[in-house]
């Protein structure tokens, strides 16, 4: 009799159990089912924004990017992108005439993080994170460091699409790896007037404030001592393809060019780590824009995993979620490497003060 009761209860207790062991849900797997706005809201917005019928973005991608965007966004939505297009400098002062003359016409603009904040002083933007609604693009466990890559702390400025810097390069046949692996050693006598680098007088100076920041003022002179200055990137990669030079720091996009045409070269990832920048791909909503919800679907569109494949070919990523097997590997993350993004409105604002005492360092040492 007993054992009957044992096994009646068994049974009893199996019929109770679940059918199967729950499965723990990955990070982006929960950031996709939640803060959902409801499928209803979402049609909602959808058919107010066919009604306006199209997007304004004043931007600065070139012609292949704005094609494959406005594409790919009709075929999503059956929305069309209006482009304003050109430099931010050609664009800012466009757009202040424009509100001077009570002319609301852009919607979003896309352009340098550095550009956005001279318009977001200008009280000209409005909160971009208050029109973000989407799962998978609140969600932080889609993005890079688990958060969205927002410039500024009041989140009106987004910078999505973010790739390396090459840090310096070096010719293999003078230069051993293990020779360069830290920013100090490039302060080592044998490297005098063996290193090139853009005189950024010239061309600009990111790299060399980004210099400042993780090394100092001191080492940047001591540096600068060291440098051989060329007149632009593609004459400085040029001088250590051809041995006239055996390093050249923040080479660019010119490297890439003579390494697929068979140069002797090597990138070097510094331990102190390697800068990411943004380019012209930091996202803005304008304020009082004239197609509110058509904007609102693009923004939404642009930073999800469908928007930012597109735009990985042209300025890397921050999205986790994305096929990188066709992204040049001038846009690609090395593993083991330490990288810091430099998108950021603290360091942006210091980065035009450090500008001006970079010239002074350098007339110094002239």
């Amino acid at each position: 009799m007993a054992l009957v009761f044992i096994l009646f209860a068994f049974l009893f207790f199996l019929s109770c159990a679940p059918s199967s062991v729950p499965v723990e849900k990955t990070a982006i797997e929960r950031d996709a089912q939640s803060s959902s706005p409801g499928q209803g809201e979402w049609d909602r917005i959808l058919s107010e924004a066919k009604k306006e019928g199209k997007v304004v973005i004043y931007g600065s991608h070139g012609p292949d990017l704005r094609d494959s965007l406005s594409e790919a966004f009709k075929k999503s939505y059956g929305l069309n992108i209006e482009w304003v297009s050109g430099r931010s400098s050609e664009l800012i002062p466009k757009i202040k005439a424009e509100r001077r003359a009570g002319l609301f016409l852009g919607d979003v603009f896309i352009t340098s993080s550095q550009s956005l904040l001279t318009i977001k002083d200008l009280g000209l933007l409005e909160r971009l994170e208050k029109e973000l609604i989407l799962p998978e693009v609140t969600g932080p466990a889609f993005w890079m460091e688990e958060r969205l890559p927002w410039v500024d702390g009041e989140r009106f400025i987004i910078a999505p699409s973010q790739s390396p810097s090459y840090a310096y390069i070096t010719n293999i046949q003078k230069v051993k790896a293990s020779e360069v692996s830290s920013y100090k050693d490039l302060l080592n006598p044998v490297w005098k007037g063996r290193i090139a680098s853009v005189d950024p007088r010239i061309t600009g100076s990111r790299a060399w404030v980004v210099l400042a920041e993780m090394m100092g003022w001191d080492y940047v002179s001591q540096l600068a001592a060291q440098v051989r200055f060329a007149s632009d990137q593609r004459q400085a990669v040029e001088w250590t393809a051809k041995g006239k030079t055996d390093i050249t720091f923040s080479p660019g996009e010119p490297f890439m060019d003579f390494l697929q045409a068979g140069a002797p070269l090597e990138v070097i990832h510094p331990l102190e780590g390697v800068y990411l920048g943004g380019g012209g791909s930091a996202l803005s909503l304008m304020s009082h824009r004239p197609q509110p919800h058509a904007s609102r679907v693009f923004v939404n569109w642009y930073l999800s995993k469908e928007g930012q494949q597109f735009l990985s070919y042209t300025h890397g990523y921050m999205r986790k979620d994305l096929d990188t097997s066709q992204v040049h590997p001038s846009r690609k993350r090395a593993p083991g490497v330490k990288y810091f993004s430099i998108e950021r409105e603290d360091w942006l604002r210091w980065a035009t003060e450090a500008e001006k005492k970079l010239k002074e360092v350098l007339r110094e040492i002239e």
